[in-house]
């Protein structure tokens, strides 16, 4: 299954709700495993006319010295209350998580809090 076409970027970067935050992380748990974290934000317009957010997906890990990020292993649309229309499949992005966690030098992660 493709992604959807995105016809326009209505705001290229943002924040969302802690709600839609908490639904999107409690997908990427569930259904994508531990380490994927939802970041960039942007919304969106999608063929047809549907407002969408859409995330990509960062594959994180814990270290004994702090918290790393690989790079992007993804996408995901949600609509705008954090239900989730669409994802790139856990095998692409288990694949493309194995490929950099073996090619790239992560970057720490700045704590907050």
């Amino acid at each position: 299954m493709n992604p959807p076409k995105v016809t326009k970027v209505i705001h290229e970067t943002g924040q969302v709700a802690d709600e839609i935050d908490w639904n999107i992380s409690k997908f990427l748990i569930a259904e994508r495993g531990p380490g994927f974290v939802a970041c960039s934000p942007s919304l969106v317009e999608l063929e047809g006319g549907t407002q969408a957010i859409k995330f990509l997906i960062d594959f994180t890990a814990v270290q004994e010295d702090g918290v790393y990020g690989y790079g992007i292993v993804g996408e995901l649309y949600s609509d705008l209350q954090g239900k989730v229309l669409w994802c790139t499949p856990k095998e692409i992005m288990e694949q493309k998580r194995d490929e950099l966690v073996t090619t790239v030098q992560p970057e720490k992660r700045p704590k907050r809090y």
